[in-house]
């Protein structure tokens, strides 16, 4: 990031078509567990004596907002989907803003959506991007139901692995 700044290279973008129908309020609030549960998505990086240093921001709160394409023709609908998600993937990361998680909501239809999740290299990869997705729709499907959140609590965050993996 240094090197090359706003660069794309290291972005991760998974986008998902969703069947049925969506409980926003239980999507937004698995969201935002997802921030809570995992430090590093709103970890700041900053530099200190040349190197990059991980300092945890405060919760913040991650508003879904919900982009209406029903009314426009299928193609057009779907190359407007495809362009969004090129931009998902190409859009450069704040490291000084402490939110390594980006989310687009499309409706498509009434019970048919497209959903986009970016994140950066520096706090995922394809493997703890699939945690994310199937955190997502555990916590959504308790949400959704009115259940309380049935994941357990984190013995550990990602920069208690990293240190470990650097000793």
């Amino acid at each position: 990031e240094q090197l090359e700044p706003g660069g794309a290279v290291y972005n991760i973008c998974r986008a998902s078509r969703l069947s049925g129908k969506l409980n926003l309020s239980a999507l937004e609030s698995s969201l935002n567990e997802i921030v809570r549960r995992h430090e590093v998505l709103r970890s700041v990086i900053r530099v200190s004596d040349g190197q990059p240093v991980q300092v945890i921001a405060p919760l913040y709160e991650l508003r879904l907002s919900v982009v209406d394409l029903q009314a426009m023709a299928d193609v057009q609908r779907e190359s407007q989907i495809r362009q969004r998600i090129q931009q998902a993937a190409e859009a450069p990361f704040d490291f000084a803003s402490g939110k390594f998680l980006r989310v687009e909501l499309f409706r498509i239809a009434e019970d048919e959506h497209v959903l986009i999740l970016a994140t950066h290299h520096i706090v995922s990869d394809a493997w703890s991007m699939g945690i994310l997705t199937r955190e997502l729709w555990a916590l959504y499907e308790a949400y959704a139901a009115d259940r309380p959140s049935p994941l357990h609590e984190l013995s550990l965050q990602y920069a208690d692995f990293a240190i470990w993996q650097r000793n």
